[in-house]
């Protein structure tokens, strides 16, 4: 092959992506995954690839695909990248234990800034919201060597947990939320909201 028929490739994948021919763009980026793994350009091929497949909802491929890419190529630069779309397509997918586990990760592999708010913000956003587990986000990042969180900030996270789950009708959840947060904060900036909202919560049941 001539210098730069893999560029060329790549190029022309990104050429049908703009104009929303996703079935060519996808044919460009696994002919250089598959037939040109050492190239320069096949992690970017698969990362690519995999955010295609996910953007046409096709989830499973989407998760292999990226999968293929941080197994194949450790030392990608654009790995860090690629757990977070693996965080964002398990989730897509309802495995909320497995998208923690990508997010978690990333903060081990040398982010950059920008990468560790997105995974730091998408693991509050799963333990606070969805799971109602503060507790289990702040051990997380405990262990993340320089990380501190303040009091305030539990604070305000424990009571937003408990929060979510009383604006989501999960009023047992909310209910043991609020009892949490109230033992752990008495004087907290929340505990006489926290307080009515539990009353309110056990009339809900």
């Amino acid at each position: 092959k001539y210098p730069g028929y893999v560029y060329a490739i790549f190029q022309s994948s990104n050429i049908a992506g703009l104009q929303g021919d996703d079935t060519e763009k996808i044919i460009a980026l696994e002919t250089i995954a598959d037939d040109f793994p050492k190239s320069k350009f096949a992690d970017a091929a698969l990362y690519e690839l995999g955010v295609t497949y996910q953007s046409i909802n096709k989830l499973k491929l989407a998760h292999e695909t990226l999968e293929r890419l941080v197994q194949t190529y450790p030392n990608s630069a654009i790995k860090n990248e690629a757990l977070i779309q693996l965080g964002l397509v398990s989730y897509n997918q309802g495995n909320t234990e497995t998208a923690i586990n990508y997010y978690k990760q990333v903060f081990s592999n040398q982010p950059k800034a920008e990468e560790v708010r997105v995974a730091q913000e998408a693991l509050q956003e799963i333990y606070i919201e969805d799971l109602g587990r503060p507790d289990d986000y702040f051990a997380f990042l405990e262990t993340v060597p320089g990380f501190k969180l303040d009091n305030s900030v539990r604070d305000s996270i424990s009571f937003a947990a408990a929060e979510a789950q009383y604006n989501t009708g999960k009023y047992d959840r909310a209910i043991e939320q609020y009892s949490r947060y109230i033992l752990d904060f008495p004087k907290g900036g929340y505990a006489l909201e926290a307080l009515h909202r539990r009353a309110d919560s056990y009339l809900f049941l």
